[in-house]
């Protein structure tokens, strides 16, 4: 049995749920692209000039990572509703 990672329920094997994928990649001279990087090597360059000497594994995680998620169908609604987690406007 899984559990969502959101909230802790449990998910059975025959229950509903999704794989959330988050994919960070930094913004490197104001150069971002949509679809797969090709400047990624010179962008880990770059980052790791401005680092200093950091371990190779620190630099790749600042410049890119990917995660995935397993999520109950509330959390997905939840997550699709309000991905960065900010607080609603007040009403007046």
């Amino acid at each position: 049995m899984s559990r969502c990672d959101r909230c802790d329920r449990a998910i059975g094997p025959d229950d509903v749920a999704y794989l959330v994928w988050m994919w960070v990649v930094a913004r490197v001279n104001d150069e971002l692209v949509a679809g797969p990087w090709d400047g990624i090597a010179q962008a880990m360059a770059d980052v790791a000039h401005c680092r200093g000497a950091l371990p190779e594994e620190i630099v790749v995680a600042d410049v890119h990572c990917r995660r995935s998620y397993l999520v109950c169908p509330a959390c997905k609604e939840r997550l699709l509703a309000n991905p960065l987690g900010r607080p609603w406007p007040e009403r007046e």
